[in-house]
């Protein structure tokens, strides 16, 4: 059995490529450090401003469309984004400057 105790122990996750199309059970992992969740089904990040300790956040290859609640992570210092393409220019500079300590990476082409 899983205790709360066993959960803040955990500081690193990798939940890549399993067909995601949520985070909100993420929110007791309130001691992870780094989070890796790219080529999943995410559309938005509800669940994660929880996890205030985040330093690294992998969210690369989803179909985000939403961003809000990332600007609550104020420890990340890289955010991956790239190749979710109904994420837009404003979007993301709103987020930079909610988040200017946090190197931010995109598609360069957007």
């Amino acid at each position: 059995m899983t205790t709360c105790a066993d959960l803040e122990k955990v500081k690193n996750l990798n939940l890549g490529g399993i067909h995601l199309n949520d985070v909100k059970d993420l929110d007791k992992l309130t001691k992870l450090r780094g989070l890796y969740l790219l080529n999943n089904q995410l559309t938005d990040v509800k669940g994660l401003e929880k996890l205030t300790q985040l330093e690294y956040l992998i969210i690369n290859s989803n179909k985000l469309t939403d961003v809000k609640g990332l600007e609550k992570l104020t420890q990340l210092k890289s955010l991956w984004l790239s190749n979710n393409p109904d994420l837009t220019k404003a979007q993301i500079a709103e987020l930079q400057k909610e988040l200017p300590k946090c190197k931010i990476y995109i598609n360069p082409t957007k």
